[in-house]
Order: C-alpha cells, then sequence, then structure tokens
C-alpha cells in the first residue's frame, strides 16, 4: 500500500527512467513476498477436504475481478486517483482479514 501511495503522490518523478526502473523493480520485489503471505493465509481459510480447488477458485475469481475493474477505474480517474483506489482495494481486503476468525473457520 506504502509503494502505490508513494507512487500517486510522486508524479512528477514519473518521466525519470531512474526513479520508475527502481520503483518497478522493488514493486514487483515485494509484489512476491506479499503473494506469498496471502497464498498461505488464503490456504488457512480453505477446507482441508477441498482446499486445492477451493483455494484455486477463489484465486482465480479474485484475478479476475481485479482485472475486470483495471479498465472502467482508468477510463473514469486520472492515474494518481487510480493508485489510490489500488490502495483502498487493498484496504478492504485487510479490514476483511481482520475480522476472518481463521481458527473458528478451521475448527467448523
Amino acid at each position: 500500500m506504502g509503494m502505490a501511495i508513494l507512487l500517486a503522490f510522486s508524479e512528477p518523478l514519473w518521466e525519470q527512467t531512474l526513479f520508475m526502473d527502481g520503483f518497478i523493480i522493488m514493486y514487483r520485489l515485494f509484489n512476491t513476498f506479499a503473494k506469498i503471505g496471502v497464498f498461505a493465509i488464503v490456504m488457512q481459510c480453505c477446507s482441508r477436504n477441498v482446499s486445492a480447488s477451493q483455494f484455486n477458485i477463489y484465486m482465480t475469481k479474485g484475478s479476475i475481478a481485479g482485472a475486470s475493474l483495471i479498465g472502467p477505474i482508468k477510463e473514469n480517474f486520472s492515474w494518481e486517483i487510480s493508485f489510490l483506489i489500488f490502495v483502498g482495494f487493498m484496504l478492504l481486503a485487510w479490514l476483511v482479514m481482520e475480522f476472518l476468525n481463521i481458527d473458528q473457520q478451521i475448527k467448523k
């Protein structure tokens, strides 16, 4: 979230190749570790009996939903606002994860 906010508020630096190259490299690095963490959390939320199938369905639907929002958001908002909307979606996901009681889900 911090990197998306940084990019949204650093629009004057977007034309500098060194800044954008460094940003993309760091974003991809942090994104890889974040995805590993999210995958582990999502696997914990899935039923042990069908975890692989359930996990794949959730991740596929989430990826499709996210990708389908990129076009409409970019068409209606500037790049800066688009990045901040992206941060909003991450905050919403974080909030949902805070209210999930994974231990109770596993017991059920």
